[in-house]
């Protein structure tokens, strides 16, 4: 049900596109990101609006690289993409334990902001690095591998890089390395591991900016 609620909603945005929304005939913010993945296809560096947060312009040029240049086929693409992403996180959880926060943990990923993946925002890949990167970040806090929480410490900060949210907030995750189990020395050392990892996640933004992004 979750699903076709989320695929249901994507469909319908998409085919109520026209050239009043940003949708099937992108203006406003998605005209800039479009621009910006066209630029980085034929080899120009990233100019005005798509070098603000290069990593979307550049996704979406592989994007269209790999579906075709009608913008449509590249909003199915992500909502594809969308539908593959829950679909991993369900199966993460499959034999977690707490069935009842799982299913409402669950459900939220799965119609968390369904709309935004048939249109070309930075959103899109944000929200698709953001749901795995939460999802095992719990799964490696609730007696999981830590190796689980380092990954989604990672595409959490990679989230940033992509658009930035609720950064200060975000910002906060890796002191719950104080509120594990062990001694003083191991806390600060799973504090800085998860420090490195949010770090290294975020230093794509400045990687991307400085190599395809005009000074």
């Amino acid at each position: 049900m979750l699903f076709l609620i989320r695929f249901s909603t994507n469909a319908i945005n998409t085919r109520a596109a026209t050239s009043t929304n940003i949708g099937v005939i992108p203006w406003s913010d998605a005209a800039g990101w479009v621009q910006g993945a066209e630029d980085a296809a034929q080899g120009r560096r990233l100019e005005d609006f798509a070098s603000r947060r290069p990593l979307y312009a550049l996704f979406l040029a592989a994007l269209f690289a790999l579906v075709g240049a009608p913008y449509l086929h590249a909003m199915i693409a992500q909502v594809l993409l969308t539908c593959v992403v829950v679909t991993i996180v369900f199966r993460l959880f499959k034999d977690y334990p707490a069935r009842i926060l799982t299913a409402f943990f669950l459900a939220n990923l799965a119609i968390w902001e369904p709309t935004t993946q048939s249109v070309f925002l930075t959103e899109n890949l944000a929200i698709l690095l953001l749901v795995p990167g939460l999802a095992l970040i719990w799964l490696g806090l609730s007696g999981g591998p830590m190796a689980f929480c380092y990954l989604g410490l990672f595409l959490l900060g990679l989230s940033q890089a992509v658009r930035p949210w609720a950064v200060m907030g975000l910002a906060t995750v890796p002191f719950v390395a104080f509120f594990l189990r062990g001694t003083v020395k191991a806390k600060i050392r799973t504090f800085l591991l998860c420090l490195l990892f949010v770090a290294w996640g975020y230093s794509f933004h400045p990687a991307a900016t400085h190599l395809f992004a005009s000074p």
